[in-house]
């Protein structure tokens, strides 16, 4: 027997085409068309069957902020709580994307609409936080919102989980405000802002508690390394972030950098520059914290890099002539053939050039060749 359940309605919506020919862009079209559908529901046994009614084209809707954000309210309501365990669900995007039809901005709006921060307690009310738990993107938006206050200098948790329902929220309020603190009293921190507030950021989220102590510690070291070494304390930093109470010897390590060795590695840096030796720089001093490279290290390596320089030096001629000969490559740098001939036998073997043996006017003729547009010399100190 059919039961009829009345009608339903069903609102389609279609972004309207926006067109840029050279510098004429269309503006005026920042909306949707928006049709209507209207069906009748019969429901016969277990199966429902729709059938059409009518068909509305309402034309042209422009764009709404408001129902933009209403449409994501109505869709986190309806779906949050509704994941696995140790999982925020609804994605961000689940709630952002299908609403952002309603309001191109969407996104920019619900940070300043303070639709984000309205609903971040609800959102993170029954959550742990550990390591395993998947925040889906709000750990992003309660990252953007945590940090926002504290740069205005506002309470975090008056201002985002005031009736206390979140575990979370008070745990990031204490890293940010210890952390930002350490940063105004330090040398070199605020170029490094940004990274060492997000790494307070993770603790939280991975349900980590880190002493002030340690935090003290960790940030001693960074402030001291930073300054000269920037690649390699971040890296240092992002380690720290996964296992705070880890790299012991790095951070002493970073703790003990003083004048004479910066200088020395900055020395090294330069040299290796000039001699376009890239790996130096990524290999040796972007990890030098990691590698906990010494000061005698560094300065093995100024000294070979100053050698090789010392002899590319020595024979500027070489870029504007092409030696059809050891004889004449001999003559070309005043240099006596013999010490030419080892030198040459030397870069034969590490296949740096080759040896081109041909007859001139019945006598044989050597003649080095170079395959290669440019030769880096991987050095390693002793």
């Amino acid at each position: 027997m059919a039961e009829s359940l009345g009608t339903v309605q069903l609102e389609v919506r279609l972004t309207l085409p926006r067109f840029k020919m050279g510098e004429v862009k269309n503006t005026t079209d920042q909306g949707n068309l928006k049709t209507i559908f209207s069906a009748n529901v019969i429901k016969k046994d277990d199966a429902f069957i729709y059938s059409l009614n009518s068909i509305h084209n309402a034309g042209i809707v422009s764009a709404s902020q408001d129902e933009g954000l209403a449409c994501a309210r109505s869709r986190l309501s309806a779906y949050l709580g509704t994941g696995r365990q140790n999982t925020i669900s609804p994605l961000v995007r689940e709630v952002m994307n299908p609403c952002s039809i309603l309001s191109p901005e969407l996104e920019t709006a619900a940070y300043e609409s303070g639709f984000y921060k309205s609903v971040i307690s609800d959102v993170f009310a029954n959550v742990t936080p550990t390591p395993q738990m998947r925040y889906n993107g709000w750990e992003t938006v309660l990252s953007m919102l945590a940090k926002t206050a504290l740069d205005a200098n506002r309470d975090i948790v008056q201002e985002l989980d005031p009736s206390g329902k979140t575990k979370l929220v008070n745990s990031i309020s204490r890293y940010l405000v210890i952390l930002k603190s350490e940063i105004e009293k330090s040398k070199n921190l605020l170029k490094a802002k940004d990274t060492v507030l997000n790494v307070g950021l993770d603790w939280s989220f991975q349900g980590l508690n880190v002493s002030q102590a340690r935090i003290m510690q960790i940030l001693k070291s960074i402030d001291n390394s930073y300054d000269v070494f920037p690649a390699s304390s971040t890296r240092l930093l992002i380690e720290l972030a996964r296992t705070p109470n880890s790299n012991d010897d790095e951070l002493s390590f970073g703790i003990s950098l003083d004048d004479t060795y910066k200088s020395e590695a900055q020395k090294a840096l330069e040299l290796a520059k000039d001699l376009n030796y890239r790996n130096f720089e990524s290999d040796v001093f972007s990890q030098i914290i990691q590698r906990k490279t010494t000061l005698n290290e560094l300065r093995q390596w100024s000294s070979q890099l100053i050698a090789v320089k010392t002899e590319i030096n020595k024979y500027p001629s070489l870029e504007n002539h092409k030696p059809k000969s050891v004889y004449e490559l001999a003559r070309l740098i005043d240099m006596d053939i013999s010490n030419l001939n080892k030198l040459i036998l030397f870069f034969e073997t590490t296949g740096a050039i080759k040896i081109k043996t041909s007859m001139v006017s019945g006598r044989s003729v050597k003649t080095p060749i170079v395959e290669y547009g440019q030769i880096e010399f991987d050095l390693k100190a002793a």
